[in-house]
């Protein structure tokens, strides 16, 4: 989806290079993020969005105000360094799956916290069902790990799971496969809290799982985003949030419901 309001944008670079961001508001500040923008989830959320990425027009990602001059990814610019093809999406336009991975790293003086939420959609276009990895989201901060994705080996029959690693122990929580998937998006929703991890796919109620400990109640500074593993099936993704807060159940069907194709 094209942005009403020139925004400014989170700093993406291939494999494993990434920019710091520079300086971000106060989570308490009001969201930067368009209010007319045509994701109704942009309106409902508003400042608990912390990065949110549109996979539309010229305008990659967007992302909390940086330095008085933001840095801009170019849509035609990445195009031309990787693979990935936009694709009709959700909203607007969406993201074709590849051999790349994009990265985000914000300042280290952001504090994302101890409690949050990953929201995307995706679609099987072209799946060959040979038991392989798939992670499009893994997130790291200080304190945690949080990723999500299709388990690898066919005895698995390609469920679909979220991990979260505090030190040297984790706890995954597994909910559908992509064994069965037809072109059609599905909604991803992985939640967290200090106590565990949680996942929702296409609405439904979490599938949750504890951790051993709970992380520190003193969150680390920074966070970094790295987004789709290399995989040679053809999928879509579309409508990418990361906020600062764990989605209710209510809020997981919302998003599910208003969405335009599923």
């Amino acid at each position: 989806m094209r942005s009403a309001l020139p925004l400014p944008v989170a700093s993406l670079l291939l494999g494993w290079l990434t920019l710091p961001f520079g300086f971000a508001l106060s989570q308490e500040s009001p969201s930067p993020l368009p209010t007319t923008d045509s994701n109704p989830a942009l309106r409902r959320f508003g400042n608990a969005i912390v990065l949110y990425l549109s996979f539309d027009g010229h305008e990659f990602a967007e992302i909390l105000p940086g330095p008085p001059a933001p840095q801009r990814d170019k849509w035609e610019d990445f195009l031309q360094k990787v693979d990935g093809k936009q694709s009709e999406g959700v909203l607007g336009q969406g993201l074709q799956t590849g051999v790349y991975s994009l990265n985000y790293t914000s300042d280290r003086s952001f504090v994302l916290g101890q409690t949050g939420s990953v929201v995307f959609w995706s679609e099987g276009l072209s799946l060959n069902h040979r038991g392989e990895y798939w992670w499009p989201i893994r997130l790291f901060t200080p304190d945690y790990m949080v990723m999500a994705g299709r388990m690898g080996d066919p005895r698995n029959r390609e469920k679909l799971y979220a991990y979260m690693q505090r030190g040297k122990s984790g706890v995954s929580t597994v909910a559908g496969s992509m064994e069965e998937w037809k072109e059609e998006w599905h909604l991803w929703v992985i939640n967290w809290d200090r106590n565990g991890i949680e996942l929702s796919m296409d609405g439904r109620e979490p599938a949750r799982s504890p951790l051993r400990d709970p992380l520190p109640e003193k969150a680390g500074g920074g966070f970094r985003l790295t987004f789709n593993s290399a995989t040679d099936d053809m999928i879509a993704v579309d409508e990418l949030m990361v906020l600062n807060m764990p989605l209710k159940i209510e809020e997981i069907k919302w998003l599910y419901d208003t969405a335009s194709v599923r």
